[in-house]
């Protein structure tokens, strides 16, 4: 995606950046408290359990309670209201489309097929729709829970940190190796998808003369082999998730094996007590979080080989092309 088609996207924000606002701040708020409650637990279990005043150990708790109260109220306003702002720029970004499809000439159409725009118009701008929406809080959320679970293993013993830490890098190489497998496979299923809806269009659009000359047979033919490839496209999407989402189960599961086989190997019994508490169990849920939730929703338009069509002032010559 290069600067121009960035600037355009983000301008989409701009009639409604008071909600889009709203909407970060509820994620920053959402993921600071789910480094805090694991915190407070590890507090409860360490000093006021022990303290034996059970009056402090019923108010902190009530005071987690309240806290997961207003992370459920955050996480529930940016989940509804992130989602209904994507579909709100999806709208717009729709009629813009349309509207600008309405005044291309003639020669335009004799060179781009009407089904192939229609992929443009419903299917893409709806996978940007979930751009809009998941992108910006993902990249919040994710980076204050690694940041922030990093940051509390490093001070609460670097030396675990560190071990949990190593993993990080082969995650990141990991992620992103099947996450480019899997954004070829789905754009290449949009593609496949423009194409079933180019050859629908011709052929429902030119029925009399289908039926006239008997050609059904040989219109059922195109359509059934763009409609296989369209299924091995996606087959091939789904087996490079089922990949990533397993490889990414396997770290989280590992994570905590190496906390107890390091704990038990250097440690005198009861040093990493603390840890069992609290970090292991936050930075499980931040490392598989974090290296599954952001690659699900990544579209592949524009700056794919199958781009929207042209908009004015933004884009230049269209670059839906014919196949």
């Amino acid at each position: 995606m290069n600067k121009k088609n960035l600037k355009l996207l983000l301008s989409f924000y701009r009639p409604y950046r008071g909600l889009f606002a709203a909407d970060l701040i509820c994620s920053l708020a959402a993921a600071g408290i789910a480094l805090a409650v694991p915190l407070g637990v590890r507090y409860i279990a360490d000093t006021l359990l022990d303290a034996g005043d059970f009056s402090l150990v019923l108010r902190a708790g009530l005071a987690l309670a309240a806290l997961v109260a207003v992370q459920a109220l955050c996480t529930y306003f940016y989940d509804y209201q992130g989602h209904y702002l994507g579909a709100k720029i999806e709208r717009d970004m729709r009629a813009r489309m349309f509207c600008h499809c309405q005044r291309l000439p003639f020669s335009y159409y004799d060179s781009h097929t009407v089904g192939d725009l229609m992929s443009r118009i419903s299917n893409d701008t709806l996978s940007l729709a979930e751009f809009f929406h998941h992108v910006p809080e993902d990249l919040l959320i994710n980076s204050v829970k690694l940041a922030g679970a990093a940051l509390i293993l490093l001070a609460v013993h670097w030396q675990t940190a560190c071990i949990i830490l190593a993993f990080l890098p082969f995650m990141t190489l990991f992620t992103i190796h099947f996450n480019k497998k899997m954004n070829i496979a789905m754009t290449n299923a949009r593609e496949s998808m423009g194409h079933i809806n180019s050859q629908a269009e011709d052929s429902l659009s030119g029925i009399r003369v289908v039926q006239s000359f008997a050609g059904e047979r040989i219109e059922k033919e195109k359509f059934s082999r763009l409609n296989r490839r369209f299924l091995e496209d996606r087959r091939a999407g789904y087996q490079s998730e089922s990949r990533l989402y397993t490889g990414m189960e396997v770290f989280a599961a590992a994570i905590p094996i190496a906390v107890v086989v390091f704990g038990g190997a250097c440690s005198p019994a009861g040093k990493h007590g603390d840890l069992r508490l609290a970090a292991v169990p936050l930075v499980y849920r931040v490392f598989h979080r974090a290296g599954t939730e952001p690659c699900k929703h990544q579209p592949s338009a524009p700056g794919g080989p199958h781009q929207l069509p042209a908009l004015p002032g933004a884009y230049g010559h269209a670059a839906c092309r014919k196949r």
